[in-house]
Formats: structure tokens, sequence, C-alpha cells
């Protein structure tokens, strides 16, 4: 996978240009009314005025740009110096203060929503047909996969990071997901205009890596209760290749970007002068 060879990191693409494709991806109706009544919901602490399937296409969202951030702030490249490393002047000012509290739960969110896809998607994963012309390396990536869904201490710890079985149950659900179809595909395009090469590739990946793991869980209804989601696979559930990828690279991407988060905070708090 690209990805793999070319790790997320600062690449110079900054400015306007960037301003301008993440304000377009949050002009979106449906982000911008769900981050409006997210705000207005912490201010006076009641729920969020907006479908509760809105508000977590916004809180993916942002999961995915604090995720994309930390990956550049943790992976800074210093010009002055020439080397590459943490910027924590630059992670104090994007979340080292109380108002970035709600990116960084919205990170946790993200990861626990595509933790969710991967697990329920655990049959379709751990079958998967991997063939890359490298037999050595497939049967590698299969072990791997599944020693990842059929993790007995992952379950455990994380029995069920999301219940999606409480969306789409309201009515007028049926309008609300062709407009956050129709949100979501406009977000895709606004992708193309990014400038910057590996900046696209990343940004694509990862929207792809959300779309997979929505497609996952809103397509095939949740498992009775009681039920293991790795006990059987549910025929109606079909990923391609791209899309096994994209989720697997951004459950990884998440993960990295939360102990990030961790270890960056630490390196803060040695460094009060800051």
């Amino acid at each position: 996978c690209g990805a793999s060879r070319n790790p997320e990191k600062y690449t110079g693409y900054k400015g306007e240009d960037a301003r301008r494709v993440w304000a377009a991806i949050y002009d979106q109706s449906a982000l911008k009314e769900a981050a409006a009544a997210v705000a207005a919901a912490r201010d006076d602490g009641n729920p969020a005025a907006v479908p509760r399937e809105q508000e977590v296409l916004y809180r993916l969202i942002s999961g995915m740009h604090t995720a994309i951030t930390t990956s550049i702030v943790h992976n800074f490249h210093d010009e002055a110096t020439g080397t590459w490393g943490p910027n924590l002047p630059m992670f104090k000012a994007r979340f080292g203060n109380p108002g970035a509290k709600s990116f960084i739960e919205n990170l946790y969110f993200t990861l626990l929503f595509v933790l969710r896809a991967v697990t329920k998607a655990g049959p379709a994963l751990s079958t998967f047909g991997y063939n890359t012309g490298q037999p050595d390396a497939d049967a590698r990536t299969e072990e791997l996969m599944k020693s990842l869904v059929l993790n007995d201490a992952l379950r455990k710890a994380c029995p069920a990071p999301f219940d999606e079985g409480l969306l789409w149950r309201r009515e007028g659900s049926e309008v609300l997901a062709r407009e956050l179809q129709t949100a979501f595909h406009n977000i895709t395009r606004v992708m193309d205009c990014v400038g910057c090469e590996k900046c696209k590739m990343h940004g694509k990946l990862n929207i792809l890596g959300i779309a997979s793991a929505m497609k996952v869980l809103f397509s095939v209804p949740p498992p009775p209760p009681g039920t293991s989601t790795t006990a059987c696979a549910d025929p109606r559930l079909i990923l391609d290749r791209n899309e096994v990828i994209a989720l697997i690279n951004l459950l990884a991407k998440l993960s990295k970007s939360v102990e990030a988060i961790r270890e960056l905070s630490l390196q803060l708090d040695q460094h009060p002068e800051l």
C-alpha cells in the first residue's frame, strides 16, 4: 500500500490552499449544522440539537482531521535544522488548550467507530482472499488479520465500542441518509482539489476508510444481543480490496494518533516553558 511506504507527515502543504480545502469540507450544510449544534451543546450541557446520525458524520470528519494534524505535528520537518521530529509548540497551539478537548474526543470517537466496524466485519476480513502474488506475504497478512479480529483481549476490553443499532430509527431517516450521502460525496470530491499529491493520497484513503466503516456498520443490521460479531459471516457484507486496505489503514492511523497525543502530552508536561 502506498500509505505504508509514504507515511503521513509534514509536507509543507499549508497556508490558504490548505485552509480552503478544510473550509470547503466543513461548509457542507450537514457538517455546518452539526458543528454549530455540538458547540452549543458543549456550552449549555444539553444534547446536540441535530439528528444523531448527522452528529456522527461531523465527529468522524473532525476525528479524521485531528488524526491528520497529529501526524503532521508528530512528524514535523524543521527546515532550519533539516531534522524530523515532534513540534511541541505546534502541538500546544493545536491541542494544548481546553478548547481543543472536543477535537481529541472526536479522535477517540472515530477510533471506536472504526474499531467497531473492523470487529463487525471480522468474518469477512478473516476469510478475505489476500492475493498479491507473494504467497508468504499473503499468508502473513491473513495471519495478522485473524490475530486482530479474533483477539479475545481486544473484544473483552472493548466489547461494544459503538452501537450502530441506535441510529436510523427515527422518522425521516431515509431523507437524512440521502443528505448525508450527498455531503460525504461532496467531501470526497473536495479531496481532489488538494494541491499536494501525497496529502491527496492520504486524504482520499482516510475518506475511503470512513466510507468503508460506515458501509460495514450501516448496510448490515447488528447481530442480536449476546451474539458474537465474529460468530459468522453475513453474506450481505462484501468488501473489495481497496475498502479492506482503507479500513485497516485508518484503524492503524487512528491508533497511532491516539498514542502520539499521549506521548506529546507527556513531553509537553516536561516543558512548561513552552
